[in-house]
Order: structure tokens, then C-alpha cells, then sequence
């Protein structure tokens, strides 16, 4: 597991979702996926996610959620549309806790998310990969997928999230937008009509005594009904009056335009309120206009780039059919000059026998020339198929051995010292020469001799130390072992 961390890319980023299995703490790859970290950052600050469900639960896959309408087709982007899936080669589905967006088809993302409950790889390049669940809070996630599921993936308890709350923010640049409240409130429920419930003292055994309290009960709590009650008149302490207090003109002016003080300031708040709100209506539309142009500006550069690659595409593809062409061409002239180089050859052979017919050579060596160089050149021929070739080498390298094999008996036979002499007088006009040369090599030189310590020999000078103790303990073995050594002693 650490070295999976080793190769994923530093966190920018941090959004807790707090719901109702606790807090959920998200850390952002926003270097990595910008588009998804923006959507996901801005809808947290606009409270877009606040009494939404988790809608879908496939177990051991994932869980999903995001969608206000709680069906998993609704929800939308701060584009205003659907963007496009961004994936990285250093983030993979490959464990639990991992946020990606989900998507129904390719580069359609809006709102709803999911956390990994395990490893999930096809999901790789298909959804955006842009967050991951930390700490122990993993554990509160995982709580999630431990209810039922019912009518495919639906859970049967349907968990929320309640807040989500911006830790960390990465864009500096975001202006949360003012949204219409998509939630039912609690109080606006209608309330459920009840009926009022009545004593029947008659059951019981004490009847008369409990019905005499409760009309003492009801009338004290007749008398004192529209006011509040204080230990004035709950205690029955003479210290203590639960007359009212008479409040005088003057206190009621103060009191009064301490009233109208406080409402113009609470009307001066409200429309300091209002103000702002129109200022920042104003600012969102400005950054809305942002972000569609850079948007815009985006694909245009998307598709400036589809344009170039496919253009060089193009140009290599036309470059190739070029080279091939050139390729050929120059074969064919190849073939060309070879035919020609052959025909020229053979012209200027027939020339020159032609030549050597006509004219007679002026010393005997000079047509030995001739004939030497009539012969090399009859000999050249255009080239054959493979199979006659290899035929032809065949015959020629028999030839050879078996010429080699003449000359070798032919030397043998001959006396070695005359065919030396012969040799050396012989003209080097002969061909078969060489092949009656030898090859004579040096002697090599006699190997050096080892001394072996082990064998006397009386050509190597001995050292003998009379007091080195290996040679002292010989001798006393020796004069111990000589008996008649011992008798001189005696």
C-alpha cells in the first residue's frame, strides 16, 4: 500500500462532508483533474449537496451520490454543462476510498460523485479520478454500504449528507452562486390533526378526590393563563410581591425609542444585504462570462490541435507514399545500369578480342598479358537465378579441392629440396605455385623449469639454519633414534 502512495501525485485541496454517518474528509487532486475539483469545490461552498442522498449502492463497487433529486438523473455542472472525463496515468481505481465522478455516458459530467469500496479498474480513462477519502474517517464511509439494497441498487435506508464544509480551497478565484433552496423544510410540513383527550374519573377508586384537584388545577392555570409565572407567585413568602410594577412615561419614551433604533438598524442591515447581494449577482455573471470564454477558449485550442494531428498525420502519411515511390525508381534505375554496365562490358570485350586478333603482339610477354586478361574477363558473367548459382559454386569449390589435392600428392612426390630450388627459379607466372607453399612456424620456445622444494637437487643452493627450531628438533629426533649415538654416550 505505501508504494502505491509513493506514485500518486501530491493532494491540493480538502472538502469534509458531514453527514449521517459522520464526517467524511476528502482531499482533491485539483493539479491533476481541475475541471472536476472546481465543480465539486464550488458546489460544496454553494451548499448544492446539503439534505442530498446517497441513491445507489452496488456492494463491494461503490457508493453514489450528489444528485438533489435523489433518482440518480438529475444534478448539474457550474459550467452550465456537461465537461469533459480527465484522467491521469499516475491515478488508478486500484483501491477503496477513492472519489471519481460518475457519468452516464463519456464526457458528461455534472454533479453526483461515488466512493470506491474496492478496487475497481475498469473504471479507469471512463471516469474522472479526482479526490480520496483520509483518515479514519474512511471507516464512516465504508458505514454507508451497510444497509440493504432494494429495487436494484437503491439502499433501503436512504443516507445524507447534512453540510459540506471547505477546508482547504485551491482556486482563489471561485464566486459561489445564490441557488433556490431544493429541500422541504421540516416546518413547512403539515401538521397531523389530533384529538383532544378526556379524564373519566369514574374508573377509578379515588375518583371524586383526583376530579376536586384538577378543577383547583384548571382554575389557577385559568387565572394565571396569558402571563408568565415567577417565584412571586408560586411561593407564599410575604419578602416576595407578585404585584406588577408600575412602569412610568419616561421609561416607556426611552424604551420606545430604543425600539425604533433597533429597527432602523435592522432595516439598514437588510438593505445593506440586498445591496450586496445585487453587487454579487453582478460579479457572478462577470465570472460566469470567465469561465464560458475559457471554456471556449479550450476547445477551440482542442480542436486547433485534432486539426494539426490530423494534418501531420496526413503530411507523414504523403511522405512515406513519396519515399516508396523514390524507392522504387531508384531500383529501377539500378536494374537500368546494370543492364547497360553488362552490355558496355561485354562490347569492350569483343573489342578487344577483336583487337588481339588483328594485331600482333610486338614481345611474347605482352600476349601473355592479353591472354591473362582475355581469359579474367571471358569469365564474367551476368548473374543467374539462386538455384544456378549455388550450382556453380558448388562445381567451382570441387574443382578446387580437387586441384588442391593434385598439387599436394604432386609435392609430396617430388624431392623437397630440388622443388624448393625450383621455386625460387620457377617465373611467378605459374597459378598453382601457392599451392604448393608450407607454412613453417618458429619452435616454440622450451618451457621454464620449476623447482620443486619437495625433490633434492644438488644444483640448488640449500639454506640450513642450525638454530631455527625445526632443525633443532630434528636433530634430537635423529640422535634419539641413533643407537649408537646412545652407546657412545654411555
Amino acid at each position: 500500500m505505501s508504494n502505491i502512495y509513493i506514485t500518486e501525485p501530491a493532494t491540493n485541496g480538502k472538502v469534509i462532508l458531514k453527514t449521517t454517518v459522520g464526517d467524511i474528509e476528502i482531499e482533491l487532486w485539483s493539479k491533476e483533474a481541475p475541471l472536476a475539483c472546481r465543480n465539486f469545490v464550488q458546489l460544496c461552498m454553494e451548499g448544492y449537496y446539503n439534505d442530498t442522498a446517497f441513491h445507489r449502492l452496488v456492494k463491494g463497487f461503490i457508493v453514489q451520490g450528489g444528485d438533489p433529486t435523489g433518482t440518480g438523473e438529475g444534478g448539474e455542472s457550474i459550467y452550465g454543462k456537461p465537461f469533459r472525463t480527465e484522467s491521469h496515468s499516475r491515478l488508478s481505481f486500484n483501491r477503496r476510498g477513492l472519489v471519481g465522478m460518475a457519468c452516464s455516458e463519456p464526457n458528461c459530467n455534472g454533479s453526483q460523485f461515488f466512493f470506491t469500496l474496492g478496487e475497481a479498474t475498469e473504471l479507469n480513462t471512463k471516469h474522472t479520478l479526482f479526490g480520496r477519502v483520509v483518515g479514519n474517517t474512511l471507516f464512516n464511509m465504508l458505514r454507508l454500504a451497510e444497509v440493504e439494497v432494494i429495487k436494484g441498487d437503491r439502499p433501503a435506508r436512504l443516507h445524507r449528507i447534512l453540510k459540506t464544509e471547505v477546508i482547504l480551497n485551491p482556486y482563489d478565484d471561485i464566486v459561489p452562486r445564490r441557488l433556490p433552496s431544493h429541500t422541504k423544510k421540516n416546518d413547512e410540513e403539515e401538521p397531523v390533526p389530533t384529538a383532544k383527550a378526556t379524564k373519566n374519573f369514574s374508573l377509578l377508586s379515588f375518583g371524586d378526590e383526583a376530579e376536586e384537584e384538577a378543577e383547583v388545577v384548571s382554575e389557577v392555570a385559568e387565572k394565571f393563563r396569558g402571563k408568565g409565572k415567577s417565584a412571586h407567585d408560586l411561593v407564599n413568602d410575604p419578602r416576595l410581591s407578585s404585584e406588577p410594577v408600575a412602569v412610568s412615561t419616561i421609561d416607556s419614551a426611552a424604551s420606545k425609542s430604543a425600539s425604533d433604533e433597533l429597527l432602523r438598524e435592522a432595516e439598514e442591515r437588510r438593505r445593506r444585504r440586498e445591496d450586496a447581494a445585487n453587487l454579487e449577482t453582478a460579479e457572478e455573471r462577470e465570472a460566469r462570462a470567465k469561465r464560458l470564454a475559457a471554456v471556449q477558449a479550450e476547445r477551440e485550442q482542442i480542436l486547433r490541435d485534432i486539426a494539426r494531428t490530423n494534418k501531420l498525420a496526413k503530411q507523414r502519411e504523403a511522405e512515406a507514399r513519396k519515399r516508396e515511390a523514390e524507392q522504387r525508381e531508384r531500383e529501377l534505375a539500378e536494374m537500368d545500369e546494370e543492364q547497360r554496365a553488362a552490355k558496355w562490358e561485354a562490347e569492350q570485350r569483343r573489342k578487344v578480342e577483336a583487337a588481339i586478333k588483328e594485331s600482333k603482339p610486338l614481345v611474347s610477354d605482352l600476349g601473355e598479358f592479353k591472354d591473362e586478361v582475355a581469359t579474367y574477363r571471358s569469365r564474367t558473367k551476368q548473374l543467374r537465378a539462386r538455384k544456378d548459382r549455388e550450382a556453380e559454386t558448388m562445381n567451382l569449390l570441387s574443382r578446387f579441392e580437387s586441384r588442391l589435392l593434385k598439387e599436394i600428392r604432386t609435392k609430396e612426390t617430388a624431392d623437397s629440396e630440388v622443388a624448393e630450388e625450383a621455386e625460387v627459379k620457377a617465373a611467378p607466372k605459374d597459378e598453382a605455385t601457392w599451392l604448393r607453399c608450407r607454412l613453417l612456424s618458429e619452435d616454440p620456445a622450451p618451457a621454464r623449469k620449476v623447482l620443486d622444494p619437495s625433490i633434492d637437487n644438488p644444483d640448488r643452493y640449500d639454506l640450513f639454519d642450525p638454530r631455527n627450531p625445526l632443525n633443532v628438533r630434528k636433530r634430537e629426533g635423529a640422535v634419539m633414534d641413533d643407537p649408537n649415538k646412545k652407546k657412545r654416550r654411555n
